[in-house]
């Protein structure tokens, strides 16, 4: 039943994806990995422009508050152990390609946007904080609202489906976007890097 429905609406909610007790620990990680960021930037430890850290802003989100984590290790290990289970659930055969992090602030908002191909088969998974709600464009062009309490986990078609967040009330909320592909190919997989866990500027060129 849930493999003809993602086929079908090309987006699936798993609830209690995440243990409780894992997102729970995932959140306080995330957490305390900004802290410790904006202490080594604040100090002039590590140069502004070091993503390995992690960035305060990025591309589609500019408040220099948010807390943003591409292919951390921890979230990288969460998208390459959550591989087998996803597959299953999707009925088709996944290749990890990126995780991305986010400690999202009041103010924050994420207009409407669909994925580049290296986001193919998207979860945004809840770890923790203030709910805020994802909206889709589903298959019948009507706008769908969806609201993760934290482990659980909401699969779609991010290069397929428009989706977005309207302007967040609350103080604070952690999501991890684990990002697959269905294509193997070298450059898709890893999202080119040469594994996972890598900052981006290891991607192949």
């Amino acid at each position: 039943m849930k493999k003809n429905k993602f086929l079908k609406d090309k987006y699936l909610i798993i609830r209690d994806f995440v243990p409780k007790n894992i997102s729970k620990f995932l959140f306080s990680y995330f957490v305390n990995k900004r802290t410790t960021s904006q202490h080594l930037f604040l100090t002039k430890y590590i140069s502004p422009f070091e993503k390995i850290f992690g960035t305060f802003g990025d591309s589609q989100i500019e408040n220099k508050k948010t807390f943003c984590m591409y292919g951390d290790i921890a979230m990288d290990t969460l998208l390459y152990n959550s591989l087998s289970s996803l597959s299953k659930s999707l009925d088709m055969e996944l290749f990890p390609t990126y995780s991305f992090g986010r400690i999202y602030s009041q103010g924050d908002e994420l207009h409407k946007h669909k994925d580049r191909p290296s986001c193919e088969i998207s979860g945004t998974v809840n770890l923790g904080g203030d709910p805020w709600p994802i909206f889709l464009k589903d298959t019948n062009k009507k706008n769908v609202e969806i609201t993760l309490n934290p482990g659980d986990i909401l699969m779609y078609k991010g290069a397929d489906l428009e989706h977005w967040r309207k302007p967040f009330l609350g103080k604070i909320c952690a999501q991890v976007f684990l990002h697959y592909t269905t294509n193997k190919n070298k450059k898709n997989i890893y999202d080119g890097r040469p594994m996972l866990g890598l900052p981006p500027y290891f991607k192949s060129k």
